[in-house]
């Protein structure tokens, strides 16, 4: 009750400061158009300008001159937004980036708070856990003032919160307690939101899948190999200490960016000011990073490829044994390429593996030429822009078959044989001539998409909005210079003069992609009829184990007596929590 006054007190102060007391701007006039390379402006210093085919700039990014924290500013018209990221290397199974997700705004009197903040505000908040950063997004139709406020209260509960160790148990994975309403028996159960989330997720087939072959890429000691959800079996093994540690680690502003979507209405040197003011106080003595925020992932490294084409099995629940599976390979993490090279990876891979058109669709779905009936219905592909360029090939819903190692290289090799085919296309054939063709509709569609891209609002805030301009952004950093261009034309341009030309340069990328260099890994999912009851079986185990333990630590050989005993312990320590 005291909490829940405070907060309401401290939410009335803010507004009360926000609107009563604004804060006096700065004597300039700062237009996108005007800014130079390396400007200073007020606590920020000017590192690009973003632009649309030379037209008038969209936005901008700064780098705070105390901290080095990266701030992408971008002038749509939508009600006041923001994209905040930190990067979250996993460093190990346990899931430390998904918990403190969780944990940071929503856990202990800040977090609450941010809460309580938001409902009053009229915002609306999202959050997600990727593989190398933890993401939060909110947007506010209540107006710029209410938006500063909340960007100032996310940010110092995501910098310095004040959870309890009890909070992070519960939220992580506890042995909880339950009451039946039938007979009054007490029993123990595994309770956790992380925990319980993990859980289910490794019971559909892409968790264990993804999970296998990250560990085949990357090793098992790398961020990009640890499971940043985090793997039900390490999760059990988090400690307070360890989501504490990793948060000391991990969430200061020279490690953290944020991209705003302001309307034009709110001047630049507004924001500004406002954005400076706020770095002061969540973080007066922040230090400046060796290493940009926005490079971070760049400089993973990148495995030594020695281990190539390994094959593998993993399970998923289901009843039915003969239940189709999912079947992707993964050629090896052992590239660096530009972005134009990646854009036209991305086009190839497309074109070679994705929809009804594609060529895999071909050799395996299409009925009338397809080389192996495997059950598949859909292919798919893609590439990573983790440490060296993992490039992946899939295909949904394949017989149970698939799973036999000797299946699984057969299809191996018919993938290898297609790419094969593509490179010693002859130059001017007419074979060539169809691939590009289908290669430069898939330019305009790309055109196009990113079109629409930019004309539409960002939807922060919103549950299921990507990370699609934080990686678009994170990519022009990458190519560098000062005005950058964020609809990739000249990229596209070079594309286009390449699959118009009569030679086939796909003998030459193919060869720099390396894909036909390593055999590829490969991990198929197999249903399996008692992977629930050998869980659950599992699960009972540890129950039993955690009941022997509470005899011994209570001093009774009552189970009984132990759970009553244990039941006045947890709800004591519930009780603190809602204080």
């Amino acid at each position: 009750m005291l909490e829940k006054l405070l907060i309401t007190l401290l939410i009335a102060l803010n507004f009360y400061t926000q609107f009563c007391f604004p804060k006096l701007l700065a004597n300039q006039n700062i237009r996108l158009s005007d800014l130079k390379n390396h400007q200073k402006v007020v606590d920020f210093t000017v590192e690009a300008v973003y632009e649309v085919d030379n037209q008038k700039p969209l936005g901008a990014r700064f780098r705070h001159n105390q901290s080095g924290f990266v701030l992408d500013l971008l002038r749509i018209q939508s009600v006041p937004q923001a994209f905040m990221w930190v990067n979250s290397h996993p460093v190990s199974d346990r899931g430390e980036p998904h918990t403190l997700e969780h944990l940071l705004l929503g856990k202990g009197t800040k977090g609450r708070y941010v809460a309580s903040l938001e409902e009053m505000s009229l915002g609306n908040s999202s959050a997600f856990t990727a593989q190398l950063r933890t993401c939060y997004h909110f947007h506010t139709s209540a107006g710029s003032s209410v938006f500063f406020n909340l960007f100032q209260t996310k940010l110092d509960a995501m910098l310095h919160p004040n959870f309890s160790d009890e909070e992070i148990r519960r939220e992580v994975r506890n042995m909880g307690i339950t009451n039946d309403p039938v007979d009054g028996s007490l029993s123990l159960e595994e309770k956790g939101t992380v925990y319980n989330e993990m859980v289910s997720s490794f019971e559909r087939p892409w968790g264990n899948l993804y999970f296998e072959l990250g560990k085949m890429i990357y090793g098992h000691d790398h961020p990009s190999a640890y499971s940043a959800g985090g793997y039900p079996t390490a999760i059990r093994e988090m400690k307070p200490e360890h989501i504490r540690n990793f948060h000391n680690s991990t969430h200061h502003l020279n490690n953290m960016g944020a991209i705003m979507a302001l309307p034009s209405e709110l001047s630049l040197e507004t924001v500004i000011v406002r954005i400076s003011d706020i770095l002061k106080i969540v973080e007066p003595d922040a230090k400046y990073g060796s290493v940009h925020p926005d490079d971070a992932n760049n400089l993973l490294s990148i495995p030594d490829g020695k281990t190539t084409g390994t094959l593998s099995q993993v399970t998923f629940p289901h009843m039915n044994k003969n239940e189709p599976g999912l079947l992707v390979f993964s050629w090896p993490a052992n590239r660096t390429l530009d972005s134009k090279q990646n854009i036209l990876l991305d086009l190839f891979l497309q074109t070679l593996a994705s929809g009804q058109t594609s060529n895999l669709y071909r050799r395996f779905i299409d009925s009338q030429t397809q080389t192996m009936d495997i059950g598949a219905t859909s292919v798919f592909g893609w590439r990573s822009d983790e440490a060296g360029e993992p490039i992946f090939i899939g295909l949904n819903s394949v017989h149970r078959k698939t799973g036999d190692a000797g299946m699984m290289d057969s299809i191996r090799q018919v993938i290898l044989d297609e790419i094969q085919l593509i490179s010693n296309y002859p130059d001017g054939s007419d074979e060539l001539s169809e691939f590009n063709k289908r290669i430069e509709s898939r330019i305009e569609e790309y055109r196009k998409e990113i079109t629409d891209f930019f004309n539409s609002p960002p939807r922060f805030g919103y549950r299921g909005t990507g990370s699609s301009w934080m990686k678009h952004l994170s990519e022009l950093h990458k190519i560098g210079g000062f005005k950058r261009s964020l609809t990739f034309s000249e990229y596209f341009d070079w594309a286009s003069t390449i699959v118009k030309s009569n030679k086939n340069h796909w003998r030459e990328m193919i060869n720099n992609w390396k894909l036909l260099n390593d055999k590829p890994f490969g991990v198929v999912t197999l249903p399996d009829p008692g992977y629930l009851e050998q869980k659950r079986y599992e699960r009972d185990l540890r129950i039993e184990e955690y009941k022997t333990m509470l005899m011994e630590r209570y001093q009774t050989n009552d189970i009984h007596n132990a759970l009553l005993n244990y039941q006045e312990d947890y709800d004591g320590n519930t009780a603190v929590i809602k204080k």
